[in-house]
């Protein structure tokens, strides 16, 4: 191994291995793997993507002069590695075997050096054009190289047809009246492709690794003169708890876990077979107990924590009503009371007493006396807070708001004083989403949490007004979310998940998901060809990926990092996929991109998130629609709409107010949708111009049979989470012209669940897509982690 790589520490899934110290910690925890385990381990992570064969394993394992059995040395050295790491030679997520060629490492790898603020090194392609679908050598693997890699051109028929560009598009007779103002068109150029060209020849391998070495001296020297007043990072991070039962809550926009603490005790909330309950832990983890909530209560949201310690702000949780009521709780469970009529989704003891409350419902922010009961008006604000927080004087207000259009969380300020809100600045995180923010006792420190696709980590600001760059408190590998300070000493209280496992495929003969292929370890959104021969996904970052569907070959990265894609369709004929994708900080717009690589083009963009396009079966028009109340609350009409590409003019469906998640059966007949709220799916005959219910009740992500007579989808609130499946010849037709979106829903039967996942982590998974055998495909989801101290620096 190179003596620069030697310094370093390189991150894949939850692991972390420090080439330096010989450790391999998975999500902080150590990992008992020493000796000829981990020279190989650390082999094939400094050459991730390439083929090692045998004898190049020997020569790093053992030397030139050792005489041992190295076949068998080899095999057990393997086995070993993938006994630590909870891989399989049959299903691999890291290590994968080639029959007498060697071993090969298959997961992305991130190299970094000793300064968490210098950027790491990725070790994976990076350029959108370039393609795995053979093995590389040398310094291919390294970014930076300078090389460029043509990819092996798709056998697709017919012709690029371009989509008309710069028009403003008017509404047909037969549609709604249109509140909003017209889509447009905007011009681009056509998609141009790489011409295959001979490869420069590559760098020395040292020459490479030296500038690597160079570069992160650079980002060592600019960041010690930017950060020389700064405290290094925490001497400690203790992990308090180890049963992995503290609850996230459910995947959407607004559910923000929040901790509190009492001083001896943490307040959090924990999934205890399959419920979620709020309980109170002692500040070493080892007691755990539920605190009682009345029944009309259920199991509820923690808002806050009177001053004193002795009772609870609980917000109801009973519907998926934007408003809820609010309820004061004794942290010993007994006698809890409903706050008078009000309606919020977040609420704050005012400072320095704990009979009035300020709480936020929309845009506004309202105190109530809670002797009294009476509401006035405190602040408008430029969308809904989160996450209220006083600074320890009481004169500082810092809450996070929630973009409904980009999803993105910003952290803002007020002063009681002027009562006037005005965003928050950090150097260097222009472009994270930043979140649940709280000071220290003494207010010599605001802790709060960054994050983007890839990571999430806690920061700390110094005191109120301070403009100096923040300090970073963690950097991975785990996830680490609302960080709660404790009452009177220098710890900092933080709630910790990793990565779920990968995508999971049904089986079957085992009626059991069983890990889907290696080259489909990370997807997220998955969709096949209609010929089936090749598979494009989306993984947990948002980049764009397609490969032949039979093996993983001709693998192909689809978008740069400026695009986060969300899902893809391909067109009927196979050669473009359309996208729900968006640039950071903005809108979600409908693109294109071909399936042989290329620029993304813009098909659809708004002032709003158009979301889900899809295509018809003659590839000449596209369904798309808006987003779901989950993913944040919009303004504006929400209906499906549809794009004829050879008129450039878009239709409203009749009837679809209100709907969306739109997709377009393969045969053209019909199109699917979800309610708003995802209480039920519904199908529009596009022949007859008339709705019918298919199903009531939480519903997410429908899928199409290959042959369009059945629909799939996830019905994530039922206790199994299952994928269900409805026939589409059970349907009955209502008479011509007329809707009946209150019909009676159509019998749905499971296909699997989520008991059939294989693993007790899970509590929950995305339905991904079907194969082209219309076997559900699966994305595990964690959504409960542990709870971790951290030790702050001290101050200077």
């Amino acid at each position: 191994m190179d003596v620069e790589l030697r310094r370093a520490r390189a991150s894949f899934g939850v692991f972390q291995m420090d080439f330096s110290t010989g450790e391999i910690r998975k999500a902080g925890m150590r990992v008992r793997l020493a000796g000829q385990p981990f020279r190989l381990l650390a082999a094939l992570l400094a050459r991730p993507g390439e083929i090692l064969s045998r004898e190049e394993l020997q020569h790093e394992i053992w030397g030139a002069n050792t005489n041992v059995d190295f076949e068998r040395g080899i095999a057990s050295a393997i086995n070993k590695v993938r006994e630590a790491l909870g891989d399989s030679a049959d299903h691999p997520l890291y290590i994968e075997t080639l029959a007498r060629r060697g071993y090969r490492f298959i997961a992305p790898v991130t190299v970094e050096t000793d300064n968490p603020h210098a950027p790491a090194a990725e070790l994976r392609p990076r350029e959108p054009v370039e393609t795995l679908s053979t093995p590389k050598t040398g310094l291919d693997a390294y970014p930076g190289a300078g090389l460029e890699v043509v990819p092996e051109p798709m056998n697709v028929p017919g012709e690029h047809r371009p989509l008309a560009r710069d028009t403003t598009l008017d509404i047909p007779e037969w549609s709604r009246a249109s509140s909003g103002s017209p889509l447009t068109f905007p011009a681009a150029p056509d998609a141009t492709l790489p011409t295959r060209a001979a490869a420069p020849r590559p760098l020395p391998r040292w020459l490479a690794l030296a500038a690597l070495a160079i570069a992160a001296l650079s980002s060592l020297g600019t960041y010690f003169a930017l950060h020389e007043a700064q405290p290094v990072t925490p001497a400690r991070i203790e992990q308090l708890t180890n049963d992995g039962s503290i609850y996230a809550g459910p995947p959407n926009a607004e559910t923000i876990l929040t901790l509190e603490t009492d001083g001896p005790r943490i307040y959090a909330p924990t999934l205890v077979d399959g419920r979620s309950q709020i309980t109170s832990l002692d500040t070493g983890g080892s007691q755990m107990e539920p605190v009682k909530m009345p029944d009309e209560l259920g199991a509820g949201v923690l808002t806050d924590i009177s001053h004193d310690g002795s009772e609870l702000l609980v917000r109801n949780l009973r519907n998926r009503a934007a408003e809820q009521p609010l309820w004061v709780v004794p942290t010993s469970g007994a006698g809890a009371i409903r706050i008078g009529e009000v309606l919020a989704h977040d609420a704050v003891w005012m400072p320095g007493e704990n009979n009035s409350i300020l709480y936020a419902a929309g845009d506004e922010l309202s105190v109530l006396s809670l002797g009294t009961e009476t509401a006035s008006p405190y602040a408008s604000l430029p969308g809904r807070a989160f996450w209220l927080r006083w600074s320890p004087d009481g004169r500082t207000l810092r809450f996070t708001l929630l973009d409904p259009v980009t999803h993105t969380s910003s952290l803002w300020e007020l002063d009681a004083a002027d009562r006037h809100p005005r965003p928050l600045r950090f150097p260097g995180l222009e472009k994270a989403s930043l979140c649940c923010g709280s000071w220290t006792p003494s207010g010599d420190l605001f802790v709060f949490q960054a994050s983007d696709a890839r990571s999430s980590n806690l920061w700390a600001e110094r005191g109120v007004g301070a403009h100096d760059a923040p300090i970073q408190l963690t950097n991975g590998p785990l996830r680490f979310a609302s960080p709660l300070p404790g009452r009177e000493s220098r710890t900092v209280y933080a709630f910790g998940s990793s990565e779920p496992s990968g995508a999971r495929i049904l089986d079957r003969q085992k009626n059991m998901f069983v890990p889907a292929p290696h080259f489909l370890s990370q997807a997220q959104r998955v969709s096949y060809s209609r010929d089936g021969a090749w598979v494009a996904w989306t993984d947990v970052s948002g980049r764009l990926w397609r490969a032949r569907s039979s093996d993983g070959s001709g693998l192909l990265r689809l978008t740069g990092d400026d695009f986060e894609v969300y899902l893809a369709r391909w067109s009927p004929d196979g050669q473009e996929l359309l996208l729900m994708a968006r640039k950071p900080g903005e809108t979600w717009k409908v693109e294109e991109v071909r399936a042989e690589g290329g620029a993304v083009h813009t098909v659809l963009s708004d002032n709003r998130n158009l979301a889900d396009p899809d295509w018809s079966a003659d590839g000449q028009h596209i369904v798309f629609g808006r987003e779901a109340d989950l993913m944040g609350k919009e303004n504006g009409a929400q209906d499906i709409e549809v794009l004829d590409l050879r008129t450039q003019k878009i239709s409203a469906i009749p009837g679809s107010q209100d709907l969306f998640s739109p997709r377009w059966s393969p045969d053209g007949r019909f199109i699917a949708a979800l309610s708003r709220d995802q209480t039920r799916l519904a199908v529009f005959d596009c022949a007859t111009h008339t709705w019918r219910t298919l199903f009531t009740g939480g519903a997410a992500d429908p899928v199409w049979s290959t042959d369009s007579t059945a629909l799939y989808f996830h019905a994530f609130e039922r206790a199994d989470s299952a994928i269900m499946r409805v026939s589409l010849q059970e349907v009955g037709q209502p008479a011509h012209g007329k809707t009946s979106p209150e019909s009676a829903p159509v019998p749905a039967q499971p296909v699997a669940d989520l008991f059939k996942v294989g693993l007790p982590s899970i509590d929950n998974f995305f339905f991904s897509g079907l194969t082209p055998g219309n076997l559900p495909l699966i994305k595990p989801r964690v959504g409960t982690g542990n709870l971790y101290a951290i030790t702050l620096p001290a101050s200077r």
